[in-house]
């Protein structure tokens, strides 16, 4: 994946730009998913979401690529 902006990049932008957006996307994940979630987007970039079983407030959102993903999809 190039270091281009990606989609990827774009909704983690607005997941972590410090308004309550961000906490609350990661709560809907949580309450959806209660476990790690990967967004794959048509460009070929992938969001995860890195469920904490302790708080919403660990939890984590990155970009990875297809080679780096933390489980299969």
């Amino acid at each position: 994946m190039s270091e281009t902006m990606t989609k990827a990049h774009d909704a983690l932008c607005l997941a972590t730009d410090n308004t309550p957006i961000s906490n609350n996307i990661k709560r809907l994940l949580r309450l959806i998913a209660c476990d790690d979630v990967i967004m794959a987007f048509k460009d070929g970039s992938y969001l995860v979401y890195k469920y904490n079983d302790i708080s919403y407030r660990q939890d984590k959102l990155i970009i990875a690529q297809s080679d780096d993903l933390p489980f299969e999809i």
